[in-house]
């Protein structure tokens, strides 16, 4: 699926102030849905001049607001299921302990239960699925301008590099490697064994992040 979904532009952004935010998160949250992979939106809306600090920001709100979704769809579902369970059971204990009688097995909301349960779990494991590849590429910042600078295959193997940004020849191994989360978009001191394997629990979000030495497009 495309996640090429006109998104609001900057200019549209500041002339609607806070119902333009609204707006700008509620077209992300559309590309979303349609299997637009988050950085791609992200870098869309830079192109569309949206600062990368608000494009960011937009993008995990979007992502944050469809996992409160899915929680409350659980919880849904959940309660009809339970409602209809004990429905079912208080009935059938009131019509056992008078001898007999008629009983209600709510089969409609256990059912309508079942199914908010079902396609919440579709969506939490197609969201999964999708933001899967989230942290692709390995973003580091510049030790020497504190630039975040994307690395390529090769770059990121050798722990060496040249800042487009101050034009400064780094090289990682001289001190602590510090990445950015792709999820939260904290910037992170790695230890050897983390700049090693890539691999790291970030401290402020808490996700863990498994960067991927793959050049990026």
């Amino acid at each position: 699926m495309s996640d090429d979904i006109p998104i609001h532009s900057a200019d549209a952004v500041a002339d609607e102030g806070g119902s333009g935010d609204r707006r700008l998160i509620t077209s992300v949250r559309s590309s979303l849905a349609n299997g637009g992979h988050p950085r791609h939106i992200e870098n869309r809306l830079v192109g569309e001049g949206v600062d990368r600090t608000t494009a960011a920001a937009t993008v995990n709100q979007a992502i944050h607001e469809r996992d409160e979704e899915v929680t409350k769809m659980k919880a849904k579902g959940g309660l009809w299921l339970g409602g209809g369970l004990l429905l079912s059971i208080v009935t059938f204990m009131a019509a056992s302990g008078s001898g007999g009688g008629m009983y209600i097995v709510a089969w409609g909301p256990m059912i309508y239960g079942i199914v908010l349960l079902v396609n919440a779990a579709k969506l939490a494991k197609g969201m999964e699925d999708q933001l899967a590849d989230r942290d692709f590429a390995a973003v580091v910042d510049c030790p020497l301008c504190r630039a975040r600078v994307e690395l390529d295959d090769e770059e990121w193997e050798s722990g060496m590099f040249t800042c487009p940004a101050c034009s400064g020849d780094v090289n990682l191994a001289d001190g602590p490697e510090t990445v950015q989360c792709p999820w939260c978009r904290s910037s992170i001191d790695l230890d050897r064994e983390e700049s090693r394997t890539g691999r790291f629990v970030c401290p402020v979000c808490s996700k863990q992040v498994q960067l991927k030495r793959t050049a990026t497009s």
